[in-house]
């Protein structure tokens, strides 16, 4: 609660700073000096509140990871805030537009998208790529330039591709770009006058398109989102697809359980070893990267989703094809590595139960593994515990179980054939294997953009120089 407080206040103070140096300027009982001097007191003030966040208050409030990740979010937000806010003698009033010349339109895109890097961003305002461009677009609006509102929007939907692949594998650049593609559409909806997408008290109506409706361009949007979305989990798959077995199907509890089952010897020729730790520490490493770029958090959300159903898939398809992953004593220790796992969507994503779910086939097949199997008495029970796995993928754990020792037995024929007779009938899917490239689906959720366009400034390590404030 004390975090929630302090990110409350930090966050109030921004607006009223804003808010207030951009209201004041337009009053001519105060002169620029004045207003110099009310900024540079609420930029001081903002500095104390930093400087306490910084000096551990925040993370002496934070009691988890998820809470920590939100306090560094908003962090992110107050050291950026100042920066968009710029002032000008000669021009204290602006529209929120940027005026450009149509032969700048190349140097524009070349230096907002083809040549920029990340890392330039990590003090600026979240997503301002995507907040000039949407600000170029309201001045093509203004003039009613169709050809160049199509121009831009088609260089820059090209730009985006181009630059995400000549970078296959760089993560931060696809989770940079969703995040600003996505900020994009939001714009393009929020400034398009439609009464689904207005704020509660229309503050925003004024500023809104006046001449073209963009929703086409917002289905091209969407497209890309969904696949740079998709690109950002095809990485993340690529980098923990060789830890998934070694680390969660063959990582065992030291000096607890035997690692193999009676009858079956052990592989001369053994792969790199991990453990769920590994797989653990790639995650936080892709949710700093979310983070820096402040992507937001259903998006994050719903690319770990995406990843966990995927290290489901690669677990249970190895668990159905080795004898030696089908015995008593790897029931508990794949449990305890899930849980590892489990344990990190508890600590780092807002709403953990929808990645945890994607696990459940996994979770019960290990449980199989455990529970009485001897006699048809014990049917009900394993169909009861099942009930994230199919017939069939039922029917050949218990085929495939193997004794740990002498005194265990293997699943009697009786109790695999009352099972069978259980489903006989029902129109459950039969696929033994399932998906690892099913891509489950996502959506990009509506969140109004809480910053007033005619507050942004253009950087000058940009070299914007081009680019005029109207």
């Amino acid at each position: 609660m004390a975090n929630e407080e302090l990110n409350s206040q930090a966050s109030r103070m921004v607006h009223r700073m804003t808010g207030d140096a951009v209201r004041r300027t337009k009053c001519s009982v105060f002169s620029m000096d004045d207003l110099q001097e009310e900024v540079e007191r609420l930029q001081s003030r903002l500095q104390a509140r930093r400087g306490s966040m910084d000096s551990g208050e925040l993370a002496e409030n934070a009691t988890t990871p998820l809470e920590r990740d939100e306090g560094r979010s908003q962090h992110t937000l107050l050291s950026r805030a100042v920066s968009g806010v710029t002032l000008d003698a000669r021009t204290p009033k602006y529209q929120g537009l940027l005026k450009y010349e149509p032969s700048d339109e190349p140097r524009l895109i070349k230096r907002l998208i083809l040549e920029l890097k990340p890392n330039q961003m990590v003090d600026k305002l979240p997503s301002l790529p995507a907040t000039i461009l949407f600000m170029c677009l309201r001045y093509l609006d203004e003039i009613n330039d169709e050809r160049r509102v199509q121009s831009l929007l088609t260089t820059s939907i090209s730009g985006i591709r181009k630059v995400v692949k000549n970078q296959p594998k760089d993560v931060s650049l696809k989770v940079f770009w969703l995040s600003n593609t996505s900020s994009l559409l939001t714009y393009m909806k929020q400034y398009s006058g439609e009464k689904a997408f207005l704020s509660e008290d229309h503050a925003l109506a004024p500023l809104c398109l006046n001449n073209f409706d963009l929703t086409d361009y917002r289905m091209v949007l969407n497209d890309l989102c969904i696949f740079l979305y998709q690109d950002i989990v095809a990485v993340v798959q690529q980098k923990i697809q060789p830890m998934i077995v070694a680390g969660m199907l063959e990582h065992g509890i030291p000096g607890m359980w035997p690692s193999k089952p009676m009858g079956l010897r052990r592989n001369k020729e053994q792969g790199p070893t991990f453990t769920p730790s590994d797989i653990v520490a790639e995650f936080n490493i892709i949710m700093k990267h979310m983070i820096d770029h402040c992507l937001d958090r259903d998006t994050v959300d719903q690319v770990f989703v995406q990843v966990f159903a995927v290290i489901n898939a690669y677990m249970l398809n190895n668990m159905l094809l080795r004898k030696d992953l089908c015995h008593l004593s790897r029931g508990p220790q794949i449990r305890y590595n899930l849980s590892q796992l489990e344990e990190w969507c508890y600590e780092r994503l807002a709403v953990p139960a929808t990645a945890i779910k994607q696990l459940h086939p996994i979770t019960q097949a290990a449980q199989l593994l455990q529970i009485n199997k001897q006699s048809p008495a014990d049917v009900d029970a394993i169909i009861e515990l099942c009930h994230a796995l199919n017939p069939v993928q039922i029917q050949k754990l218990l085929t495939m179980y193997t004794p740990t020792n002498e005194f265990e037995k293997r699943v009697p024929a009786t109790v695999i054939k009352a099972v069978n007779a259980h489903f006989k009938g029902r129109s459950d899917p039969s696929k033994l294997m399932m998906d690892i490239n099913e891509m489950l689906p996502v959506s990009f959720n509506f969140k109004l953009i809480d910053r007033d366009l005619r507050d942004v400034g253009l950087p000058e390590d940009l070299s914007l120089q081009f680019i005029r404030r109207m």
